[in-house]
């Protein structure tokens, strides 16, 4: 069963928003500062969007890196109230668990990977749940160090 034309939309909304915070978010989880080069390959699960690949710049400062990482590197999204639950960044491992929810729906996501100076690698799994329809995504993210900002 496909999902309504406004539940579709709805999801699209959440979908391309979960883009976004990875590519950026997933950035500021490095140690060393400077411009990374992000790029976040997606597998949508129902074939509600075709598989995607994104790549983006990102400047994380010695500023970033002060604050609580777990926030910087959330990157939660606006207008959902989200809650990161898990959160381990620690000899070269990171995983973490984020729970959203608005009033069109909840998502899950989780993600583990494995990160040194200028570099790291991940992968995110996220579940969108918007009334009786449920969408998984599942992104493969590879951050490097290209320079100074």
């Amino acid at each position: 069963m496909h999902p309504s034309p406004t539940r579709r939309s709805s999801i699209a909304a959440l979908l391309t928003g979960l883009l976004c915070i990875a590519g950026t978010a997933l950035a500021l989880d490095l140690p060393a500062p400077g411009q990374y080069e992000v790029t976040t390959t997606t597998h949508f699960s129902d074939g509600l969007m075709p598989d995607t690949t994104v790549t983006t710049q990102n400047c994380l400062t010695a500023e970033d890196l002060e604050r609580d990482p777990a926030s910087v590197f959330a990157g939660l999204p606006e207008g959902r109230s989200c809650s990161v639950d898990e959160f381990l960044m620690e000899d070269g491992v990171i995983a973490m668990q984020i729970a959203c929810s608005a009033e069109d729906g909840d998502m899950r996501m989780t993600v583990e990977g494995s990160y040194q100076d200028e570099n790291y690698q991940m992968v995110s799994d996220v579940v969108i749940t918007v009334g009786d329809e449920t969408v998984s995504m599942h992104s493969t993210i590879d951050g490097k160090r290209t320079g100074a900002c």
